[in-house]
């Protein structure tokens, strides 16, 4: 490409020298000029497709060698956390929720201490009407319904009203 752009200017340029050298001298500086600016810009714009190009390239390479991430299952997903203060949510109707845990504790059951685990996990920051169903991981272990049955018949601990069976 450059010698294209070159060639008409050099022409162009004897063609003006030859006709008068001493008024020639201004139009072959700018002819010059305009043909060393040319070329510039067109080295400049070849250097940034090729950068370009090349930076498309690499970062082709890059993802095609880089490791895949893993696919979390269920198990691995983490919707609580352990934080002392956290913002409160406000909830509307039912949905499924995790939250942060603001407190933890044991107390003794039977005589012996650290038998019971107590967690703390504000789900909104307003009075609700209740819980329908709660989850440890993937353990469903109290339900609304297994505690209004349990409260109808009176049996039982308290404690354990709605607890349905599991290893919690």
């Amino acid at each position: 490409m450059a010698h294209r752009v070159i060639l008409p200017v050099v022409l162009t340029a004897a063609l003006i020298l030859s006709a008068a050298p001493a008024a020639a001298m201004p139009p072959v500086g700018a002819a010059l000029a305009a043909a060393a600016g040319g070329w510039a810009a067109g080295l400049t714009a070849t250097a940034i497709m090729g950068q370009a190009a090349m930076a498309f390239v690499l970062s082709g390479v890059q993802m095609a060698l880089a490791k895949k991430p893993k696919a979390k299952t269920r198990d691995e997903i983490t919707l609580n956390k352990i934080q002392p203060v956290t913002a409160g949510l406000i909830l509307y109707g039912e949905r499924t929720l995790g939250g942060t845990i603001v407190a933890r504790s044991t107390t003794e059951a039977g005589g012996k201490p650290h038998r019971r685990y107590h967690s703390v996990m504000p789900l909104a920051c307003h009075e609700i009407d209740g819980a329908v169903e709660i989850w440890l991981g993937e353990t469903k272990v109290w339900t609304e319904a297994q505690y209004r049955r349990d409260e109808a018949t009176g049996t039982g601990d308290p404690y354990h009203w709605g607890q349905i069976d599991s290893d919690y």
